[in-house]
C-alpha cells in the first residue's frame, strides 16, 4: 500500500516522531514558564 511513495511502516515513522517531537517541545515550554514564576518570585521553590 504505497500512497505517494510512502509506505505504512514510513508514514508510521514520520507520525511518531512528529508526536514525540510535540511531547518534548510540550515539555520545554513548562520547564521554561516554571523558570519564569520562579524567577519573578510569584513561587517558591520547596526547600529540601
Amino acid at each position: 500500500m504505497a500512497i505517494y511513495g510512502f509506505n505504512l511502516e514510513t508514514i508510521t515513522l514520520l507520525a511518531l516522531a512528529l508526536v514525540i517531537a510535540s511531547i518534548v517541545d510540550d515539555a520545554i515550554v513548562d520547564v521554561e514558564n516554571i523558570m519564569c514564576t520562579l524567577m519573578m518570585g510569584k513561587l517558591r521553590a520547596k526547600q529540601p
